[in-house]
């Protein structure tokens, strides 16, 4: 799965996703597939993108465009007019060590204007970023260039772009922190009327940022009857926000369910959903421009790791990712079922709906970034794959064909102690070991243990190898403890006692 870094406070890294029919096969998005029905066709762009760079794919009528980033902060872009192939444009070097662009939209006067943040400098032998902020303009999509603004102030980072009546207004949050790679973040929005000088607004419920409790993040836009609608998150809650005259003022929609960020928008006809990366509600609606929001029962969850829950609009309907990350066969009773099968990760799975209520899932090959629909009832994906950055179209109209059932792995019913009891003597109970720190220390039954042998040890931030034998994934060994008395336990796997500990208190903290 390749990984995007995180320029978005939300998920601390925003995941470009391997997506694929569900199940355990993935789809080579160069395979042809043009006379099937349903069929995506792939289209390879050139242009170079960096380890920790997303493509930005964004549309206007019938036109897309697609901007990548190289390691070097050149920028690459790829237009298609009118549902034509994409063309290379002209690379843009901008000099800066580190770019990311967060927002990518036509204005009304035919230009385009992409905004983000970059630069970097080595200090001390490290490499630290400066996240100022960065506008590229062009008039054509082909050829680009860097042009200064006024108003926008950094550590800065940029998550949405939208025009709407001819304003454009941008969402992110300022990087307050004293090392602005550590967050700090305080959400904003920004508006503008020329694509150069920028009003900053302040959203209403955002409190100024001094440390974690109070950060506050302005993910992404959406525009619905004329109304800006902006999801994000204010210190450990959801929030929204909604203005109805292009971003001039905003008010803060009230009686959300409990979720802790909002990290996708999308919108169809006058129905909003949000994603929102919670491993039991996987996704909000509402009816009334974002103004009250309920619970989408018809999506499964699956515990994530990333908190990235992407919604987008394209062909008429909704789609969305489940399984993100998915983190069901790393779990215990997975583990101990069979270790094989410990840790693997599941392709996400991804789904469509025409109203946002009732979900199918849907075979889609390749991997992708980002999904968007056009004028003429197209649904594109940006992604990259082995060779490059692609595009994937589906005709209007057409549906991909329905996916294959995900695979579930076996699992087993785990033997532990009661809860609030102590665990008794001579029961074998499963007792997974997280050795990041090595095995001095045991944490087991809500009580810490301390190691009483001197047998082999494994300390897994050192990337000590484990002997033969020993059941460790990861960094977490799947043994078992059985208390020989009601202060000392014998620590074991298949192949026998492999450490003993008793009851101590003191535990240190682990680096």
């Amino acid at each position: 799965m390749r990984v995007r870094s995180l320029a978005r406070p939300l998920a601390l890294v925003l995941l470009s996703v391997a997506l694929s029919a569900c199940g355990e096969a993935r789809v080579d998005p160069d395979r042809d597939t043009s006379s099937s029905p349903g069929a995506w066709d792939t289209q390879r762009l050139s242009g170079e993108v960096g380890a920790d760079q997303a493509p930005l794919l964004a549309t206007a009528d019938a036109d897309a465009l697609v901007l990548t980033v190289s390691e070097e902060g050149t920028v690459f872009p790829s237009l298609s007019v009118g549902g034509s192939p994409f063309e290379a444009g002209e690379p843009l070097a901008t000099g800066l060590g580190w770019l990311q662009l967060g927002g990518l939209a036509r204005l009304d006067d035919g230009s385009w204007l992409a905004l983000g943040a970059g630069g970097s400098s080595r200090r001390d032998g490290d490499t630290e970023l400066s996240f100022d902020p960065v506008a590229l303009r062009s008039s054509d999509g082909r050829s680009w260039e860097r042009v200064e603004t006024t108003g926008l102030a950094g550590p800065i980072e940029i998550s949405d772009l939208a025009v709407v009546d001819g304003t454009v207004v941008a969402s992110g949050s300022y990087r307050l922190a004293d090392e602005p790679s550590n967050g700090g973040f305080e959400a904003h929005v920004w508006t503008s009327a020329d694509g150069v000088s920028f009003t900053q607004i302040d959203l209403p419920g955002v409190p100024a940022s001094t440390g974690y409790r109070t950060e506050s993040y302005a993910g992404p836009l959406a525009l619905v009857d004329g109304r800006v609608v902006v999801a994000g998150r204010v210190g450990s809650s959801a929030a929204v926000w909604t203005s109805d005259d292009a971003g001039t003022s905003w008010r803060r929609s009230s009686g959300l369910p409990d979720v802790y960020t909002l990290s996708g928008l999308a919108v169809v006809g006058d129905v909003v959903l949000a994603g929102t990366g919670d491993d039991t509600i996987a996704a909000l609606r509402s009816v009334d421009g974002g103004d009250t929001w309920v619970p989408v029962d018809g999506l499964p969850s699956r515990p994530e790791e990333s908190g990235w829950a992407p919604v987008w609009a394209g062909g008429g309907g909704f789609w969305t990712l489940t399984g993100v990350d998915d983190m069901s066969w790393s779990t215990p009773e997975v583990c101990y079922a069979d270790l094989d099968q410990c840790e693997r990760r599941p392709d996400p799975q991804v789904l469509t709906s025409a109203d946002g209520v009732t979900w199918t899932a849907v075979a889609l090959p390749g991997e992708f970034d980002q999904l968007v629909g056009t004028a003429d009832g197209r649904t594109l994906v940006v992604g990259v794959g082995l060779l490059g950055p692609y595009v994937q179209s589906l005709p209007a109209g057409a549906t991909p064909p329905p996916a294959a059932a995900p695979s579930e792995p076996e699992r087993i019913t785990l033997v532990t102690p009661e809860q609030g009891e102590p665990p008794e003597v001579g029961v074998r109970y499963h007792a997974p070991m997280f050795v990041h720190c090595g095995m001095t220390w045991l944490w087991f039954a809500d009580r810490t243990w301390r190691r009483t042998d001197g047998g082999p040890d494994v300390e897994g931030g050192a990337g000590d190898r484990p002997p033969e034998g020993w059941p460790l994934v990861g960094q977490t060994l799947y043994g078992f403890a059985t208390l020989t008395d009601a202060d000392h336990l014998d620590y074991s796997t298949e192949v026998g006692v492999i450490a003993t500990y008793e009851r101590a208190a003191g535990a240190p903290g682990c680096d």
